[in-house]
């Protein structure tokens, strides 16, 4: 018996993002005029609220109505690269679908604002497939990844499932330690922005190189044993 209930990451995990992060990052730095990062560490903020982290990139604490600001010249440069950046991962549709008809419960839980998750969720017509959504970039309750807050959220909206039938799903460390703190089994994934190396070093239960394999684990390798890798 597997699992019933199955929680997901959406940048890196489901959708490859990576792009359109990148491109929006870069414009908004020459916009204002800061220091452009590397895309190495564009990719290592994902993952994290972006109020979190662009004040660190940039090096700077600011003003909440300048961070707004700083926020929506993001979003807006984000929404104009979304339609021919943002793709699915090969086989994450045919996933879902799986999960779905075999009586998985699923939920989003993501960094993203409500609006850009179903914005993006719709553009990428993985809606059908979903049955709740958990958004930290517009929470003034939630605390960040890696805090449990978001799976405790999921699961609620979710009728309270077992968490020993749960598992959180994430290509970061964050989310791997979102699903360790709340106490449910954790699964990696290595085809977003977490290296092979740093995902291994969290310990999840799971540590998954190619997405077809998610249907395996979360439909048939219920195991006591820690990471196992696929």
């Amino acid at each position: 018996m597997g699992y019933r209930t199955a929680l997901f990451d959406f940048d890196g995990t489901l959708a490859d993002t990576k792009q359109c992060s990148i491109v929006a990052t870069r414009k908004t730095f020459e916009h204002f005029g800061f220091q452009v990062p590397t895309d190495e560490r564009i990719m290592a903020g994902m993952g994290i609220p972006l109020e979190v982290d662009l004040p660190k990139m940039i090096g700077r604490t600011f003003s909440e109505r300048v961070l707004d600001e700083i926020l929506d010249v993001f979003r807006n440069f984000y929404q104009e690269s979304e339609q021919d950046t943002i793709r699915s991962f090969p086989h994450i549709p045919e996933v879902l679908s799986a999960l779905k008809n075999s009586g998985v419960s699923i939920a989003l839980v993501t960094s993203k604002s409500a609006a850009v998750a179903k914005r993006n969720v719709g553009q990428l017509q993985l809606g059908r497939w979903l049955d709740t959504m958990v958004c930290f970039g517009d929470s003034q309750t939630l605390r960040p990844k890696p805090a449990p807050d978001g799976v405790y959220a999921a699961l609620k909206k979710l009728g309270d499932p077992s968490p020993d039938d749960s598992i959180m799903i994430g290509d970061a460390i964050y989310d791997v330690q979102m699903g360790q703190a709340a106490g449910i089994r954790t699964c990696a994934v290595t085809w977003g922005s977490g290296s092979d190396a740093e995902l291994k070093a969290a310990d999840p239960d799971y540590l998954l190189d190619r997405p077809e394999e998610l249907e395996t684990v979360i439909l048939e390798a219920k195991s006591t044993s820690r990471t196992l890798h696929f």
